[in-house]
């Protein structure tokens, strides 16, 4: 007989909650539109850019390499990233060598996420499959796509070949790229090469994240109630670890980043400089103005984040306890907050997703618990 007394807790958020952060990740992805499309364009900054790739010169006057795969409409847009990111990996600008650096690498575990939501069975064939990079819009998907009761509920599994392979995958083939593009290589060549490599980084991610789970990871047993519980466990162990791996690598570009800042005898290496999108960019000079449009890029980017950071904890101690103590829900943004100054913006991403996936075995297990109560 089931037991009327008890009932899991109510789940669903507030719907003018949800309303709220819509509008807010429509209009940050707004803002991300303007300063980084629209902006640019009232000066002659995009026919600055394009004269540099025409002419096959880089700001410096130094050469613009334009062959990178021999097919022309592919190396031509490779072209433009090239020239668009060279003044960070080429040292043409100090600061925006060392923004581009800590930008980056923070948005590392940014794409883990994005991955493992990815290949979540819940979120299959759904927005949140796609892997969008554009971070309001993907946020904003989520908000809309998380409101049901039973979302946190079940569905939760990455296939564990999948999951073991995400992390030597995402290491290799993304982590590993975009730290070799700020070593300081002799060869100009070689230098835009891994420039124009790292383009395509995400998209090879995948790829291996099939190729070692289709081989090295292959299950070789079948799924059964029994082991589905210790397949959980595992995987859940296995993720951990690669948000753990994420909050390293983060956190290792936000430190040296602030080690390089207040070591450097360098003056235009300040906080300011680096961080805030102050720069006159009216005279479309191509350098300001890539410079400003990276600054826009991270701050949009995590201040989105942030806001996804704490609706991913409401949802999370609501599923939990059925409601929500707005006091310690504040006093834990506070906190994540002024964590971003101390190990950098990606590693809390990281470290909240970390904290979310034991929350997930915890809510799983007590959604089967209550069933089975149910059933009887």
């Amino acid at each position: 007989m089931a037991n009327p007394t008890t009932s899991p807790p109510p789940s669903s958020r507030h719907p003018l909650l949800t309303s709220l952060l819509t509008t807010i990740f429509v209009l940050l992805a707004a803002a991300g539109v303007y300063f980084i499309r629209i902006q640019p364009d009232h000066s002659s900054f995009t026919q600055n850019l394009t004269d540099l790739v025409e002419t096959e010169k880089l700001q410096d006057g130094s050469r613009l390499y334009t062959t990178y795969t021999g097919l022309k409409p592919l190396d031509l847009g490779l072209t433009y990233l090239v020239a668009s990111f060279a003044q960070g990996p080429l040292s043409l600008n100090e600061p925006a060598r060392i923004q581009q650096i800590h930008f980056l690498l923070n948005f590392f575990p940014a794409v883990v996420i994005f991955n493992v939501e990815a290949y979540r069975s819940r979120n299959r064939w759904s927005f949140l499959s796609l892997r969008r990079r554009h971070n309001p819009l993907y946020h904003l998907a989520y908000t809309l796509l998380t409101t049901r009761k039973t979302y946190l509920i079940s569905g939760g599994d990455v296939p564990l070949p999948l999951a073991k392979a995400l992390l030597p995958a995402s290491l290799l083939l993304l982590a590993l790229p975009t730290a070799a593009m700020y070593y300081p290589w002799s060869s100009p060549r070689l230098a835009q090469n891994l420039i124009a490599f790292w383009q395509v980084a995400p998209v090879l991610v995948n790829a291996g994240v099939w190729l070692l789970a289709s081989t090295v990871y292959k299950s070789q047993t079948s799924q059964t109630p029994e082991t589905k519980t210790t397949t959980r466990k595992q995987m859940t162990l296995v993720l951990r670890r690669l948000y753990s791996a994420a909050i390293l690598v983060a956190s290792a570009s936000h430190f040296y980043t602030l080690y390089t800042i207040f070591t450097s005898q360098n003056k235009s290496l300040t906080l300011t400089n680096v961080f805030l999108p102050l720069n006159d960019i009216s005279t479309g000079d191509v350098g300001t103005s890539l410079f400003q449009i990276f600054q826009w890029d991270f701050w949009l980017i995590f201040g989105s984040s942030r806001l996804w950071c704490a609706l991913v904890v409401y949802d999370v101690q609501k599923q939990r306890h059925g409601q929500v103590d707005l006091k310690k829900f504040l006093a834990y943004y506070v906190l994540a907050n002024n964590l971003e100054f101390v190990v950098g913006p990606g590693a809390v991403l990281a470290g909240v997703w970390r904290w979310r996936e034991e929350r997930l075995v915890e809510i799983e297990a007590k959604a089967g618990r209550l069933e089975k109560e149910h059933s009887l």
